[in-house]
């Protein structure tokens, strides 16, 4: 219990001072908000992890798992977002039940400003005790992406970002750094869920054949999308494809500000921007995210 108290005196200070040129930003509120929903949410997600001896779980209609801490994650995100600004529209992966929210969650297109949500993203990991959770908020504009922060509670790490006012990341208590990747001169890749997939996207990137076992051997993985844009935009990785992705808007949105102005490039593979006011709210054409331009046009070339 020690450390779980620990931390929480820790993340109660996370956003107590926004860097400059995001503070002196028109979204300021707006982040200063999101830190705050996401901070209460950690909270929750932290003491469900590691008090609870049984995380139980159900199948959504997509087979993707969903607990209780997804849900009252959820709740607790949109009831914040809502209260600080009542007029925005919310897309979130989970189910809001309260029905203050309800015209906030039906009309979301059609609002000019729009909060999209994560709430428990790397589900999986979160039910296997693991580290590589965390939450998702982004916020549009008419339609594009403006704002995004990706939280992440067990290491207490924030990344975050507005657009044209850069990228940061912050951990526990320190003062947040501006995201500026290294440029490589080799591949870094990011591997999905599926091998063979994975195996057969960077076959022509490298050139080579890439068999399933060099993929588990050399390819970095991580839990959660979140995590994977993450990577890139600090220079861990520098590539994450995936053709037959079809994920929510909410595993893109928040991160998209956060590889854009990290320096980064993300669209589908044909590439288009992503549709953040598609009713299915679904990726249709995969994704390809990168973090540097040259890299972006040798992929889009290869599958042109």
């Amino acid at each position: 219990m020690l450390k779980f108290v620990i931390i929480l005196m820790a993340m109660s200070t996370l956003s107590a001072e926004l860097p400059n040129r995001i503070a002196a930003s028109k979204w300021a509120n707006e982040m200063s908000s999101a830190f705050e929903a996401a901070r209460e949410a950690a909270r929750v997600l932290y003491d469900i992890q590691h008090e609870e001896k049984n995380l139980a779980f159900e199948l959504k209609d997509d087979f993707s798992p969903v607990t209780i801490a997804d849900q009252q994650a959820n709740e607790i995100i949109c009831k914040i977002l809502h209260d600080h600004f009542p007029d925005y529209g919310i897309l979130t992966e989970e189910k809001v039940t309260d029905p203050d929210l309800q015209p906030a969650v039906e009309n979301w297109r059609a609002r000019e400003r729009t909060w999209i949500i994560d709430p428990l993203d790397g589900t999986q990991a979160f039910i296997d005790h693991g580290k590589g959770y965390g939450i998702h908020i982004g916020l549009t504009y008419l339609g594009e992406p403006v704002m995004g922060i990706n939280y992440y509670p067990e290491t207490q790490t924030a990344y975050f970002a507005v657009l044209g006012c850069g990228a940061y990341k912050q951990v526990g208590e320190e003062m947040a750094a501006p995201l500026a990747p290294q440029i490589r001169d080799e591949i870094l890749p990011i591997r999905n869920s599926n091998q063979s997939e994975t195996a057969s996207i960077y076959r022509v990137l490298f050139g080579q054949e890439i068999t399933p076992e060099i993929v588990e051997r050399h390819f970095q993985k991580y839990d959660s999308c979140g995590m994977k844009f993450c990577a890139v935009a600090e220079g861990f990785a520098n590539v994450f494809l995936s053709s037959g992705l079809k994920g929510g808007l909410w595993d893109f949105c928040s991160g998209q500000v956060i590889i854009l102005e990290s320096g980064g490039q993300i669209s589908d593979f044909e590439g288009n921007p992503i549709d953040y006011r598609n009713p299915d709210a679904r990726l249709e054409k995969g994704v390809v995210i990168c973090n540097n331009i040259e890299l972006y046009r040798r992929v889009l070339q290869i599958y042109d």
